[in-house]
């Protein structure tokens, strides 16, 4: 990552000093809005909706995209495949409720290069499941290739133990 959150201070009820170092361009993005580009140390005051707690962003370098639909809420899962020159076009079925819907059809452009199509949002810790057959000119099917997401948005964080010694004023931390 090209830069780094060295500090966050409150400024208001919900106003927040975000404080950067960096060595390359980097891209701050809050719900898909970008509110920072910069290199170096900057500091940028963001508005926040709560007053305990510092605003969600996404910082990224100049290797990655710059595309707020990626990084933004809610997540995106990409199917991805390689084509075959013989297949008329790919039909990508999502699994809903008890049943397979077509979602999307992909045309083939007759070179067998890649292919890709973008879910809609996915749930946070719900399974999606997915499908891309092959249908030929004369309507054959191939098999499916499955495709299954599961997300988890907000990950519980690690459990750590911490000791204090009175003797040397030392803190310990320790992943368990």
């Amino acid at each position: 990552m090209a830069a780094t959150i060295t500090s966050i201070t409150k400024t208001g009820y919900s106003s927040w000093l975000f404080t950067w170092t960096g060595t390359e361009p980097f891209y701050v993005w809050r719900d898909g809005v970008l509110v920072l580009d910069g290199v170096s140390d900057t500091e940028t005051i963001i508005e926040g909706t709560d007053a305990e707690e510092p605003p969600a962003i996404q910082v990224l370098d100049s290797t990655e995209t710059d595309d707020p639909l990626t990084v933004a809420y809610p997540p995106f899962g990409l199917l991805q495949w390689r084509g075959d020159a013989a297949v008329s076009y790919y039909r990508v079925d999502r699994y809903v409720g008890a049943a397979w819907v077509t979602y999307i059809t992909v045309g083939e452009s007759g070179d067998g290069g890649y292919y890709s199509a973008k879910t809609p949002a996915l749930v946070d810790a719900v399974a999606a499941q997915w499908r891309i057959i092959a249908v030929d000119s004369v309507g054959n099917e191939s098999e499916p290739l499955p495709f299954t997401f599961s997300i988890t948005k907000h990950p519980d964080p690690p459990v750590i133990d911490m000791s204090y010694s009175d003797g040397t004023g030392l803190l310990t931390i320790e992943a368990r």
